[in-house]
This record gives C-alpha cells, structure tokens and sequence, in this order.
C-alpha cells in the first residue's frame, strides 16, 4: 500500500486493512469471486471485507490471506509494519 504516514492516519483501521487486503488479492490476479470460492465464503463478505465496513477478526483476516495464498508478513508489510 502506497501513501505516507499522515495519509494513512486519516484513514480507519479497517479501511487500511481493507485496502491491504484487496492489494493483496488483486496481486496474485484474483477476482472477488474466485477469493470466495477459495476461502468457502460469499463475495458479499470479502466487498465487506475490502471496503472496510467492518473491523474484521483475526481469524477473518487469516482465512481471507490463506484464500488469497498469503501470509501475515505479506499483510504486515502492505499495512507498513514491516
């Protein structure tokens, strides 16, 4: 994810995580379709997920990666933790 600290502190948590998360799956060329069909979800959830609606639980995160076949340091490293 693009953007410098200021930029990112105006923006919630879960729309940063939202965008991270989205980034990630747009990266291994994954639709939202496809992510759900991996991750046995529906497609509303990962729009929820990605638009940042919603402050998502760990383990929403965990799936949502593993569906995309990422890991925490990728989302660690789009969040700009890493």
């Amino acid at each position: 994810m693009n953007g410098s600290l200021a930029e990112l502190s105006e923006i919630s948590l879960p729309k940063r995580i939202g965008q991270a998360l989205r980034y990630i799956r747009e990266s291994r060329g994954l639709d939202q379709g496809e992510l759900a069909k991996h991750g046995h979800v529906n497609k509303r959830y990962i729009s929820e997920l990605e638009s940042g609606r919603y402050e998502p639980k760990f383990s929403s995160i965990y799936k949502y990666l593993r569906a995309a076949g990422a890991d925490w340091s990728d989302f660690a490293e789009e969040m700009g933790w890493l």
